[in-house]
């Protein structure tokens, strides 16, 4: 087998070009309802905005400097504001920001879009205390499956 017989119609780059595309309507739908809804909500989006992005700020110079990427709490007195917004108190096993019907998904998938170009994968796990009665998120990485 040729390398030219296992060539996909769409081409991989036209199928990373619609990914980019829909990652972009998904952001561009999230700014649209916001401006809708008004400066609190616009202020919201920018603060889930700029925590995914100081999040891969973050990891990359944890990576960059050699030292393990640091595991980002959202919640228990951590980014409490940010976990207010995306209503993490809602969240269970099978619905929190990786879901599509989530508002703030447009905000997730970029972030993944930049961990899987970086050969990462991103995860949110839920922890509990020993008493099993606060809950929060964390947000942390991993190498990826090295097929990029």
């Amino acid at each position: 087998m040729t390398i030219t017989t296992i060539i996909a119609s769409p081409s991989l780059g036209q199928r990373l070009q619609a990914q980019a595309r829909a990652t972009a309507d998904c952001e561009l739908a999230l700014e649209q309802r916001a401006a809708g809804l008004g400066p609190c909500a616009q202020k919201d989006l920018a603060l889930v905005r700029a925590f995914f992005h100081q999040a891969a700020i973050d990891f990359s110079g944890a990576i960059l400097a050699g030292v393990t990427p640091p595991v980002i709490a959202i919640g228990n007195g951590c980014n409490e504001q940010v976990g207010a917004i995306l209503q993490t108190y809602r969240w269970r096993e099978d619905e929190d920001i990786r879901c599509a019907s989530h508002p703030y998904h447009g905000v997730w998938r970029p972030f993944v879009s930049w961990c899987l170009a970086n050969d990462l994968q991103p995860g949110i796990a839920c922890r509990r205390d020993a008493a099993g009665k606060e809950r929060w998120y964390t947000l942390a990485i991993r190498p990826g499956t090295g097929l990029l």
